[in-house]
């Protein structure tokens, strides 16, 4: 889900340093659960802006994306 997402993204990464971490979902994790917040507030907006850019067909799955990174 969300090519053209993962697109910008992984581009992004070639530009910084960036490290993930898991963190387990519903856990207690503050920033988590804002962000959990965060988004079921904006699930119930009526006035959110149309994702024009939305790609329906992705040229290249995430894993495939990955795998291209140096």
């Amino acid at each position: 889900m969300n090519w053209d997402l993962w697109e910008i993204l992984l581009q992004e990464l070639e530009r910084h340093s960036v490290e993930f971490d898991w963190i387990k979902g519903h856990n207690g994790h503050i920033e988590n659960e804002l962000c959990d917040q965060m988004a079921t507030l904006a699930m119930k907006r009526n006035d959110l802006l149309e994702d024009t850019g939305f790609v329906e067909t992705p040229k290249q799955t995430p894993n495939s994306l990955l795998n291209s990174l140096p």
